[in-house]
């Protein structure tokens, strides 16, 4: 047998091992075992985990894909490299990245209007790359970026049709912060797991706190957050200190994206990593008085988005006494410049959220953490002072009445 032929047997027989796109994949993938009936799942198939999150064991759905949210950093090591070849291997990338969009500026302005006009009318091709093309248009509900100034953001708008309550929300922080304000600055205090970093850029500071103290001062029987993270370390201690005075609580998470800082973490709660427009509407109705609902989703309303899910169809639904936190609200001023004119975020929730709250006397306005810190700092100071917030609070909390 010559040579040749060999080669052509070996090619054969390895291609009838190799799994479709095998070639791309390491060698551990491609040589590994079938799907097997008796276990069940597939290999890469979504299907239901025991997996363990702080001590006690969660439900995860696995083969979730990666998405891209402007909240969360995703970290890729370069495979093989460590120490100097990392970081030379980092350097080259950076600059292939520059020359290209180097090279990319020097584009006639026409033409790549022309490319991109072609490639907005091949959807499929773009959604295979994991974007959308879409025109600069009044009728596209990304907003054109250039003409929205930073005073246009900072000004502020209070709408005659809610009633903010400010002497409400004032009287509420004082009462809290005379209650737990020693616990809160005890928990600054010591280090990580026992306290709890006041100082990190996802809940933070004034909403952390205020997060805190109502789950203390309450004394939920369920808290249940659409979105999980830093603000589930803080829970969890708050239901702690809460099963300390006899009033025990549970702690839920809905996350399908479930990251390090959740699971790592030596919070104690129950995850279900189902998209939340996914569940039956009847599993918000374990909900009831002086319990929480906390959302911290995607902040976008569009077709089939998580936020309308809550606020259209959760929120009515809700019993008398539900407390709701809506995260990153920063009524009376609109989104941070920093997030829409550098980050180009696109976030709409807050309006949906305004137009909600305009002429309803089925939920009231218990505490609006931007608010009260911009024009009421001495008072949310006696909660929180304040002095290592990273980010500026904007926690808004409403609850359901009668």
């Amino acid at each position: 047998m010559g040579r040749r032929e060999r080669w052509r047997r070996r090619g054969r027989h390895a291609g009838e091992r190799r799994r479709p796109g095998g070639s791309d994949l390491p060698a551990r993938a491609r040589s590994a075992a079938p799907y097997d009936a008796s276990k069940k799942r597939a290999r890469g198939r979504r299907g239901l985990l025991l997996a363990p999150c702080g001590e006690r064991g969660v439900l995860q759905r696995t083969g979730w894909p990666w998405r891209h949210d402007s909240q969360r950093t995703l970290r890729c090591p370069v495979v093989g490299q460590t120490g100097d070849g990392a970081r030379m291997m980092g350097a080259l990338k950076r600059g292939m990245e520059s020359a290209f969009l180097g090279l990319a500026s020097l584009i006639p302005a026409q033409l790549m209007a022309h490319l991109l006009f072609l490639l907005r009318n091949r959807p499929n091709l773009t959604d295979r790359w994991g974007y959308h093309i879409r025109a600069v248009h009044y009728y596209e509900p990304i907003p054109d970026f250039r003409r929205i100034t930073p005073a246009q953001l900072a000004r502020q708008r209070v709408s005659p049709a809610i009633d903010f309550r400010i002497t409400g929300q004032r009287t509420l922080l004082r009462r809290l912060g005379e209650s737990f304000g020693a616990e809160i600055v005890e928990l600054a205090g010591k280090p990580e797991p026992s306290g709890f970093d006041f100082a990190n850029p996802y809940c933070s500071g004034l909403d952390a706190a205020a997060y805190y103290a109502l789950i203390r001062d309450l004394g939920p029987a369920v808290v249940l957050e659409i979105g999980s993270g830093y603000s589930t370390q803080i829970a969890s201690k708050a239901l702690e200190r809460n099963v300390e005075a006899g009033k025990p609580g549970k702690l839920l998470c809905v996350e399908p994206y479930p990251e390090p800082r959740l699971t790592a973490s030596s919070a104690r709660f129950e995850l279900v990593t189902t998209k939340v427009q996914d569940l039956p509407l009847e599993f918000f109705d374990r909900l009831g008085a002086n319990d929480i609902l906390m959302i911290d989703s995607s902040h976008v309303a569009t077709v089939g988005s998580d936020v309308c899910f809550e606020l259209l169809e959760i929120l009515p639904r809700l019993k008398p006494g539900v407390w709701v936190h809506v995260h990153d609200i920063f009524f009376p001023t609109d989104y941070p410049a920093e997030w829409v004119l550098e980050r180009r975020q696109a976030f709409n929730e807050q309006y949906v959220l305004e137009a909600f709250l305009a002429f309803n006397s089925r939920f009231s306005v218990q505490l609006a953490n931007a608010w009260m810190w911009r024009h009421e700092h001495e008072t949310a100071s006696l909660l929180f002072d304040g002095a290592d917030t990273v980010a500026p609070p904007a926690s808004f909390w409403m609850r359901r009445e009668a």
